[in-house]
């Protein structure tokens, strides 16, 4: 558990420090919307470049090409300054700006998508911890009594079960703090520092493969399970038996009457019908979407 932590934090670290530092000390400023309504230039707003220039398609260029280009112009003034304006005139070293404005909203809303699970992950836990009886049980019960064989049982493990049960309080707070926490936590960096990532990439290729790439951080812990991990702790959890949290009373059956009124009942809708939209309303995708123009 410390070792992904330690894994996630370092590399979510370490992409903020290029973004957040060592970007503005090569000189690098905000992407922004630099080339964003390209295709409105040169008569659209937004069509001066960070250097003073329109933007024209065959002159825009991501911060590397375009910095390089910067430099072999600024090189040329330097070793022929009395050639200044010739170089002006043929070294041309175009603009810096974005390919795509709207791909690079769909790459961000596709990173928010690929992370989305370890979020709902760490909600589920949370309810786990909740739900479970704050009490000391035990997680491990046979399934035979002692010195009874059971045909085909091909070791120990076939002779017991794995069942959530019951956590003592400790416990609990224990979980929340040293698991729930500090997911959280990594979960809101890694989007924050994912986001600003994908904002800052100005070639097409790059969002593309970045949006993707960017939610292996968050997959590190299935990374270090399956190497880390003993085979006798895989088998335990591939084993362990799901908390079952059900009132079994709801689900007796009813009589006619009874369904036959609940029928009725749920005809009782109309586009008007507050129930209809929360029926159909996409709650994910707009909290999707919420986090992303909140990032």
């Amino acid at each position: 558990l410390g070792c992904n932590f330690l894994l996630q934090g370092f590399l979510v670290y370490m992409i903020a420090k290029e973004e957040r530092v060592n970007d503005k000390f090569g000189g690098q400023m905000h992407l922004c919307d630099f080339g964003a309504h390209i295709q409105n230039c040169p008569d659209g707003p937004n069509c001066i470049g960070p250097r003073g220039t329109g933007y024209t398609p065959a002159r825009l260029y991501n911060w590397n090409m375009w910095a390089t280009r910067v430099f072999i112009r600024q090189s040329f003034e330097a070793m022929f300054p009395e050639r200044m304006a010739e170089i002006n005139e043929k070294v041309d070293p175009g603009e810096y700006g974005l390919e795509s404005y709207w791909l690079r909203a769909t790459c961000c809303f596709i990173f928010v998508i690929g992370l989305w699970p370890d979020l709902v992950a760490t909600r589920d836990l949370c309810q786990l911890l909740l739900k479970i009886p704050t009490s000391s049980s035990a997680w491990i019960q046979r399934v035979v009594s002692e010195g009874e064989e059971v045909p085909g049982a091909a070791d120990q493990m076939d002779l017991v079960k794995f069942r959530i049960s019951g956590m003592p309080r400790h416990w609990k707070l224990a979980n929340f703090f040293l698991v729930i926490f500090p997911k959280l936590y990594l979960w809101i960096l890694t989007v924050d520092i994912g986001i600003l990532f994908l904002m800052e990439t100005a070639s097409i290729e790059d969002m593309v493969i970045n949006a993707v790439a960017l939610a292996f951080i968050l997959n590190l812990d299935e990374i270090i399970y399956e190497a880390m991990f003993s085979d006798a702790a895989k088998d335990m959890l591939s084993r362990l038996e799901d908390y079952e949290d059900i009132n079994y009373e709801e689900f007796a059956t009813p009589d006619d009457m009874e369904i036959y009124m609940m029928h009725q009942e749920n005809r009782q809708w109309n586009l008007l019908s507050p129930r209809f939209y929360m029926l159909v309303f996409p709650v994910r995708m707009f909290a999707m979407i919420s986090v992303l123009a909140f990032f």
